[in-house]
């Protein structure tokens, strides 16, 4: 039905909505350790390969669910 289409849609944006949040905190985490004077290789590639999980699995919501990336 509609509504449950309604609520399923809601269900996804929120979930767009929490990963790009989370993408937003990982990055300016990585901003910040890359702004230090130490170098802590190790745990800024792993960072970045937590930003690149999240991008790649927001892609896949949006493509499942022909979502406008805005």
């Amino acid at each position: 039905t509609r509504k449950e289409s309604s609520a399923a849609s809601d269900v996804y944006k929120r979930q767009i909505y929490d990963i790009k949040k989370s993408i937003r905190h990982l990055e300016i985490e990585l901003d910040y350790e890359e702004s230090q004077k130490g170098n802590n290789y190790k745990y800024i590639r792993s960072l970045e390969n937590q930003i690149d999980e999240k991008h790649t699995k927001l892609d896949s919501l949006y493509e499942t669910n022909k979502i406008s990336k805005s």
